[in-house]
């Protein structure tokens, strides 16, 4: 993992327990950690911030040193939108997502898992979650990147992989043409 990655990953989380905010890292490098490794440019974090959170979160960015929008993070937690942090020497971006208060959100924190990226101690959701995002992510016709992510995560998680739970929101959120695709992905391997 490139140094300026590991050292940016190590400064968004931190700033995030600073704050006492829930978080899981989620996309790309979640689905490096439960599967099969890729190259990533970007963070993707799903934070639970609120009002005070997010001004205590942005507040551990030094506007010299990184981009942070006070006004489009407070719009993010008022609207469970997303908003960015990017430092600004080496162009890592984070993209900061506020969840919206679905079913799956709900069900998604308490089965995240705390795992260690480089050096640096952070949650991440959980594999069968980032198979399911992963899913949600992909449309018909898109790239086929998110799901030889998940496939990659069913491969390395093989039987740990809890795929009752999986199957569960397959059916709720009509993912089943996306599992049929990875599952379709896994076998041709």
């Amino acid at each position: 993992m490139d140094p300026a990655f590991r050292a940016f990953l190590g400064r968004v989380v931190a700033a995030l327990d600073a704050a006492g905010v829930d978080y899981m890292v989620v996309g790309s490098l979640a689905s490096s950690v439960h599967g099969e490794p890729r190259s990533t440019m970007d963070l993707d974090v799903v934070a639970r911030l609120d009002a005070e959170s997010v001004r205590g979160f942005a507040a551990a960015f030094d506007p010299a040193d990184f981009y942070l929008d006070l006004e489009t993070a407070e719009e993010a937690v008022r609207h469970r939108g997303m908003f960015n942090v990017i430092e600004m020497a080496s162009s890592w971006k984070a993209d900061i997502i506020v969840p919206r208060s679905t079913r799956h959100a709900r069900a998604e924190f308490p089965r995240r898992v705390q795992v260690t990226i480089g050096d640096v101690a952070t949650w991440t959701a959980s594999p069968e979650d980032t198979v399911i995002a992963k899913m949600r992510w992909w449309q018909p016709g898109a790239s086929e990147r998110q799901l030889e992510d998940a496939a990659g995560i069913v491969r390395v998680q093989g039987a740990s992989l809890d795929r009752e739970y999986v199957a569960r929101w397959v059916d709720e959120l009509d993912l089943a043409t996306a599992w049929e695709r990875v599952t379709a992905l896994c076998a041709a391997r």
